[in-house]
């Protein structure tokens, strides 16, 4: 009988406790978001967030929003966000080039166009490594 009750009571009370509601930002184009179309997004060890956008990459630190390019990069669109071991940010684009973030720059890995012949490889970065993969 006691059993009973207390599982009534657990029962009951469940139906109105409130779960915890996460933090959120909403971003718009009023706090300077630099683009409408995001294709990755991660916070790094640091607590920055990152973001693979149609333009390209972004690193926003709360306040501001800063863009990470070089001159060997074809198109703007980058993809898959990774970070390594060391705390260095990765992407890659349609183009076959792979990317790393070094020195707050933009630093060009390997271009592998002539292999992946414009598909977009999905890649891991693992200690020293990187492991590219095509279909």
């Amino acid at each position: 009988m006691l059993r009973k009750f207390i599982h009534s009571i657990i029962l009951f009370t469940a139906g109105i406790l409130y779960g915890q509601q996460p933090v959120s930002i909403h971003l718009s184009e009023k706090d300077g978001v630099p683009d409408i179309e995001f294709y990755d997004v991660m916070e790094d060890e640091k607590g920055f967030i990152w973001l693979a956008a149609d333009k390209g990459l972004y690193r926003y630190d709360g306040k501001q929003f800063k863009n990470y390019n070089n001159k060997e990069k074809r198109g703007l669109s980058v993809f898959g966000l990774k970070q390594d071991s060391q705390g260095r940010i990765w992407c890659n684009n349609i183009s076959g080039q792979i990317f790393f973030v070094e020195n707050n720059e933009l630093q060009t890995f390997i271009d592998l166009r002539e292999i992946l012949n414009g598909e977009l490889a999905d890649f891991i970065v693992h200690d020293d490594f990187v492991f590219v993969f095509a279909m």
